[in-house]
């Protein structure tokens, strides 16, 4: 670990770091601002029948589940359906 900051390996990277051409090994550190569009890594912790899929980089497509890495980025969400959110204020 390097000031304060480690090497981690990205399963699936979300359409939104695109971008940042980001490689499947980032470095992360766990200070992390919420700030719409501060790229974050997190770890799937469950499998899920629905809302389960990710769009890549490339344009695919990829279902997540249980155990993925993912880069993806935070965000203001709304949605008709499914899952909707805004960053917090501090």
């Amino acid at each position: 670990m390097v000031n304060g900051m480690r090497s981690v390996l990205v399963d699936k990277l979300a359409s939104v770091t695109q971008a940042c051409g980001l490689s499947h090994e980032v470095r992360i550190c766990e200070d992390i601002p919420a700030e719409e569009g501060v790229v974050i890594v997190v770890e799937v912790l469950t499998n899920k029948s629905t809302y389960n899929t990710l769009e890549l980089t490339s344009g695919r497509m990829a279902k997540v589940g249980k155990g993925d890495v993912v880069a993806g980025a935070l965000g203001h969400r709304q949605a008709l359906f499914g899952y909707s959110g805004h960053v917090p204020r501090r």
